[in-house]
């Protein structure tokens, strides 16, 4: 009985050794992944930095221009409302 003990502790040994250096192996590859991603995806990050700043520039263009088209709008109803006065 003790020998059939010792035999599936031997087993049991050898499978959790087995599962530790498959764990170890699919950490590695983990990391190896993990790098190559953030390598693939390190200039895409900087490319969608630059669109963010484009994309912000053109708001504050906008905003300035819609700015510019509602001084303009007040200056036109204010002359309009002197050529009126005059008729």
């Amino acid at each position: 009985m003790l020998d059939f003990l010792q035999e599936d502790l031997d087993s049991m040994k050898m499978e959790l050794r087995m599962w530790k250096e498959e764990h170890e192996q699919n950490l590695i590859a983990l990391h190896k992944e993990q790098s190559a991603t953030e390598s693939l995806l390190e200039p895409l990050r900087a490319q969608l930095d630059d669109l963010d700043q484009v994309v912000q520039n053109q708001l504050d263009a906008n905003s300035a221009l819609k700015a510019s088209i509602a001084r303009n709008d007040e200056r036109i109803q204010r002359m309009l409302a002197s050529v009126n006065h005059k008729s």
